[in-house]
């Protein structure tokens, strides 16, 4: 089965589009929201007072905040090594 010519131009052109959001797989915890609420002194690129975070999600949100997008897929790429590395089987199976 071959696809219509304007169906296949509209994947063509739809994927990256959709790819296009950045970090999809955080939850929204609603902290973005509420730090540019009313009457929030907070500023984009800062950190957001500790006392205002709430999860594991928040913090993740906290770093992409203040570090470089580089170092920031560092921080996030750690996370997911590290879970490789114990189900691997090989000798860091053991901690």
């Amino acid at each position: 089965m071959q696809l219509p010519a304007s169906l296949a131009l509209f994947i063509m052109v739809a994927a990256p589009a959709l790819a296009a959001r950045p970090f999809f797989d955080e939850p929204d915890t609603g902290l973005e929201t509420f730090l540019t609420g009313e009457g929030s002194t907070w500023e984009p690129g800062t950190l957001p007072n500790l006392r205002d975070i709430r999860s594991l999600a928040d913090f993740q949100f906290a770093a992409r905040q203040v570090l470089k997008g580089d170092h920031y897929a560092y921080y996030r790429s750690g996370a997911g090594q590290e879970g490789s590395m114990y189900n691997c089987g090989g000798p860091h199976s053991t901690y």
